[in-house]
């Protein structure tokens, strides 16, 4: 009895530091949120608590994406099952959807969309997206989505489909961000949500131009 109330108070301790820290880094940035800051604002008195839950900055940030993940990969299945029974599976406007469409819903306990914040904060950080990139098995649908959307763009070459993507998502995510930051709770929201998407999905799948893929196969590596 006393073990199970100790794994309680753990998780409870963690879940606590998983939405402080989520808050502080998508406020702040990843470099500017000490390890102490988020163990304050998750009204605990131990310096050492995420090192001791989570080992150091970058285990953090990795939990939060698994909390995260799993959240958005239980709204995205349904919306992928409807799009194959639908026949648009291979739609780029509804893979985006499917991408995006959760994360915009995806808001923390005060109602701020504080992951979308998070994950904006992370395209700013030299060290975020190489973070995430490690727990992409904890994506499994995501990576269906997103495996589809590189076959459905075969004439965007790969590692320029992936700074297209980083730049729909930073399109997608400043929108939402700076709604809720201005606290514009607007009626139209939605629709300004499908005008994002819409965007995104130009940026994604817009035609190479003759000269960027020349440009692009002169640089030593770049394909």
């Amino acid at each position: 009895m006393a073990a199970l109330r100790s794994d309680k108070r753990a998780a409870v301790a963690k879940d606590a530091m998983i939405q402080a820290a989520e808050r502080l880094f998508g406020d702040y940035g990843l470099e500017a949120v000490s390890l102490r800051q988020i163990v304050s604002a998750a009204g605990f008195s131990n310096n050492f608590a995420v090192q001791y839950h989570f080992g150091d900055k970058a285990g953090l940030v990795s939990a939060i994406f698994q909390v995260r993940l799993a959240e958005l990969e239980r709204l995205r299945r349904p919306l992928l099952e409807a799009a194959t029974r639908a026949g648009l599976a291979d739609d780029p406007r509804t893979l985006v959807e499917i991408i995006y469409r959760p994360i915009a819903g995806l808001r923390d306990r005060d109602g701020r969309r504080a992951y979308a914040a998070f994950l904006l904060a992370l395209q700013q950080s030299a060290d975020g997206y190489r973070i995430r990139s490690d727990i992409d098995a904890f994506a499994p649908v995501t990576r269906i989505v997103l495996d589809r959307l590189m076959d459905v763009t075969p004439h965007v070459p790969a590692p320029l489909l992936v700074d297209r993507r980083l730049a729909a998502s930073a399109l997608v995510l400043t929108g939402l961000v700076q709604r809720d930051r201005q606290g514009r709770k607007l009626a139209i929201d939605d629709q300004l949500v499908q005008d994002a998407l819409d965007t995104a999905t130009a940026v994604i799948t817009a035609p190479v131009a003759d000269s960027v893929r020349s440009a692009l196969a002169s640089l030593d590596g770049y394909f």
